[in-house]
């Protein structure tokens, strides 16, 4: 029982406690996005931030993530997306955006988007670190974007979900590291 009590404690301790809640983000446009999130304390023991994946009865975003190219000599981010369709009417276009800034930046436009297994995989244009959306990338602090999917679908159905990504000050850390080599 000796050790057994302070495993207990430990793991009550690293599993924090969960808050969850609504919070309203402006994106461009001078239009505002209201999102659930989770937020875990203690925050020295999680990320932080979590926000719960977009969807609706037809789509559910399921990745959605800022990366170094897969070119190890090419220098920029590239955006990796991941959707999971729901329903018999499928996309024939696909844009992601990112409006968390005033300036509404297109980061992924399929117009001819493929499924596998019911599954959307979309990877944009490597961009520079100058890139004017790309300054959250020097960010010392943990910091939130908001990315926009505009789907059309086959009988023309326009579906827009808008999906926030917490950037923990660790990544953009390693963003940064990536940078510089």
């Amino acid at each position: 029982m000796k050790t057994g009590l302070p495993l207990l404690l430990a793991a009550g301790l690293l599993s924090g406690c969960a808050f969850i809640h609504t919070e309203t983000h402006s994106i461009s446009g001078g239009q505002s996005v209201s999102l659930e999130v989770e937020r875990q304390w203690p925050e020295f023991f999680s990320w932080g931030i979590y926000f719960f994946p977009a969807g609706n009865a037809q789509v559910q975003i399921q990745q959605f993530l800022a990366v170094p190219p897969a070119n190890p000599r090419t220098n920029g981010i590239c955006y990796l997306a991941a959707l999971k369709w729901r329903d018999n009417d499928p996309p024939v276009s696909i844009t992601v955006a990112d409006v968390t800034d005033n300036q509404t930046q297109i980061l992924i436009n399929d117009s001819h988007p493929l499924l596998t297994n019911a599954c959307w995989c979309g990877v944009s244009a490597v961009l520079p670190p100058s890139a004017p959306n790309l300054n959250w990338v020097q960010a010392r602090d943990d910091t939130v974007r908001i990315y926009r999917f505009t789907i059309t679908t086959q009988t023309g159905q326009h579906v827009q979900l808008c999906q926030a990504v917490t950037y923990s000050y660790h990544y953009t850390a390693f963003l940064r590291r990536y940078f510089a080599r």
